[in-house]
């Protein structure tokens, strides 16, 4: 099981959310948040941080991520992704493209561009918004890019 964590920066100010192509990887061409792989010896917390400013140059303080939702994919080869999402709200810098992430945008939540992300993303962002922490388990094609199945738990955050 690859374990990995996934961060989306949330402008308080105006209820934007920071999205940015991948240039490589799994999700390469895909609109997401920043993340990555966690490494041995590392919290969750930790690569968080660290991803954060590799591919987008901003820093955050551990306090400043709340997780918002946990993943299991799983994918046709045989691969199988544990994902940590989080919510930040402060972080230091101003969000700069990277080797990994290019097209840096600000979108409202009501009016994301789901065609250009991962297919599970429609399924559960919406419930993140409305106040919900998820936790979901996706199966995904041979090309990552269509569900053959899934199931989405919602919980109402405190």
């Amino acid at each position: 099981m690859i374990r990995t964590v996934l961060v989306y920066l949330i402008n308080d100010l105006d209820g934007t959310i920071l999205l940015g192509r991948a240039r490589r990887g799994i999700g390469k061409g895909k609109l997401n948040g920043g993340g990555g792989k966690i490494h041995e010896g590392e919290t969750p917390e930790q690569t968080a941080v660290r991803e954060m400013r590799e591919e987008l140059s901003v820093d955050i303080d551990e306090k400043n991520l709340k997780k918002i939702a946990e993943h299991t994919f799983h994918f046709q080869n045989g691969a199988r992704w544990h994902t940590i999402v989080y919510f930040a709200r402060a972080w230091s810098g101003e969000p700069r493209e990277s080797e990994e992430m290019t097209e840096l945008q600000w979108y409202t939540t009501d009016a994301l561009p789901y065609a250009q992300m991962w297919a599970d993303d429609i399924l559960w962002l919406p419930q993140v918004f409305a106040g919900n922490t998820v936790t979901a388990e996706f199966h995904f094609d041979e090309n990552s890019d269509t569900i053959t199945s899934y199931r989405i738990e919602g919980t109402k955050r405190a």
